[in-house]
């Protein structure tokens, strides 16, 4: 029995060149405005969710947000998977498959415009910096010094390089589009509702829970791939190694901590969210800093996605007749 194709081995042409798409799209057009922001996934799931929240709702209300949310807007991606099934993956159809998934991947992945924000943030000056990195984090960046803000957006280059690059390639490699997208639905959910605040601390508690899960193996899989960009890159990677080991659960996140400790230890410095946490040992970062570890998440993600890619050519061996 034939593989659907949202478990994409049944279709490795379709996968792979939508995925370039995908990708391709993502570094043409990394900012969306416009009626293409309006009809963004995460945009329109972000909003819906915020449009459902009632202060200090139950848990059991969460859970139910939280699954309307993901029904509306998986239900056309689902829709588009089944239609791609029932038709052979040659001629205009293979067109029509690398087209569909060339857009979903478009909607589920956004590496492009975080790379450009924390390079904006190393070349410009101070002002700059700050506007850039408030945008990615939601900590007051105007009330630190300027090695906190820097500190900020490197652990926000971190820890998005798994919500936004590596967990949804993950997930597509599994589950196809239909996988790469429930995890960009997910963190997004998690984003709008998985907050600590009083009043929506139990509406947000599934949400939360859901970007654990699904985040749980990417985080750690990004990790390592930071280490070996670190190892190609002649840092050193025995002590990277090292305080990644000690510093990995430092976080209140069962994840973050990972990507984080791995770029801080192979950067050689400390990230630091006052009050929350301290990551790594060695000065808080410079603007240096902010250049490389751009170039060692780019070299993090090159790693993932080809040891991702010849792991999923080599199952497809094993599930092609």
């Amino acid at each position: 029995m034939a593989l659907p194709l949202p478990y994409p081995l049944n279709a490795p042409l379709i996968a792979l060149y939508g995925l370039a798409l995908g990708l391709l799209l993502d570094t043409l057009y990394p900012y969306h405005k416009g009626l293409l922001l309006r009809i963004h996934p995460v945009h329109t799931c972000y909003v819906m969710a915020r449009r459902l929240y009632k202060p200090f709702a139950s848990k059991a209300y969460g859970v139910l947000e939280a699954l309307v949310c993901l029904a509306a807007h998986l239900a056309p991606v689902v829709a588009l998977a089944l239609v791609l099934l029932r038709v052979p993956p040659e001629g205009v159809w293979l067109f029509l498959g690398v087209v569909i998934v060339g857009i979903v991947v478009k909607f589920s992945i956004g590496f492009r415009l975080l790379l450009q924000t924390v390079l904006g943030a190393a070349y410009g000056g101070e002002a700059e910096a700050r506007r850039l990195i408030q945008g990615i984090v939601r900590r007051n960046v105007y009330e630190l010094d300027l090695a906190h803000v820097y500190s900020a957006g490197l652990e926000s280059l971190a820890e998005s390089l798994v919500d936004g690059y590596t967990s949804p390639l993950t997930w597509f490699f599994l589950l196809g589009i239909i996988g790469a997208m429930l995890q960009r639905l997910a963190n997004t959910l998690d984003g709008a509702l998985g907050l600590l605040d009083a009043d929506i601390k139990d509406q947000g508690w599934f949400s939360a829970r859901l970007d654990t899960i699904i985040n749980y193996l990417p985080a750690r899989l990004t990790a390592l791939s930071i280490l070996l960009a670190g190892l190609a890159m002649k840092n050193d990677v025995r002590k990277a190694w090292r305080l990644y080991r000690e510093y990995s659960g430092a976080t209140s996140s069962l994840n973050a901590g990972h990507p984080m400790s791995a770029l801080a230890g192979v950067l050689g410095v400390s990230l630091e969210k006052p009050g929350y946490y301290r990551v790594g040992r060695g000065p808080l970062p410079s603007r240096r800093h902010l250049e490389e570890g751009v170039r060692i998440i780019v070299v993090s993600a090159i790693v993932y996605t080809f040891f991702a890619s010849l792991l999923y050519l080599s199952l497809t061996l094993l599930f092609l007749p």
